[in-house]
């Protein structure tokens, strides 16, 4: 699927060593190392995960030349803080926020302690967390080169 995945992407005109990432997983040894040599081969950029998906296991991981050479460990990284930030802006404001705001000193006259905490969205209230966990992933590292 990912073969013809990126088939169709080059069919279309788009380069997908450029436009497209893999991650693929698999249980049998054998299975990940022909997974590997096939994706290595054609230059897709891609992880191959020797694990099982179903229990969140993992045992080895196989980055490909293109995803190493092409920088997509960084590349992966920055999509995932930029999701992090996103979650972070995204979260609702806690009813003390407006107490805070109000409890902070207007040093000019302006208004301008309501307008920061409006900007920070800090939350007094112990019930809600300040940081939301974040989802369960196989594998962590991005850019590491594995040999057979």
């Amino acid at each position: 699927m990912v073969i013809a995945c990126a088939d169709a992407l080059h069919d279309a005109g788009r380069n997908y060593q450029q436009t497209m990432h893999a991650t693929c997983i698999d249980i049998d040894p054998r299975c990940v190392h022909m997974a590997y040599v096939q994706l290595s081969l054609l230059n897709i950029p891609a992880i191959v995960v020797h694990g099982n998906a179903l229990s969140v296991e993992s045992w080895a991981n196989w980055f490909t030349p293109a995803h190493i050479l092409g920088g997509w460990g960084a590349k992966l990284r920055l999509k995932r803080f930029r999701e992090a930030m996103e979650t972070l802006v995204d979260m609702p404001a806690a009813e003390n926020d407006t107490e805070c705001a109000e409890a902070l000193p207007d040093v000019d006259g302006d208004g301008e302690a309501a307008d920061l905490l409006s900007i920070l969205h800090v939350s007094a209230d112990p019930e809600q967390p300040a940081v939301t966990r974040p989802a369960m992933r196989v594998f962590v590292p991005d850019d590491q080169l594995a040999l057979f």
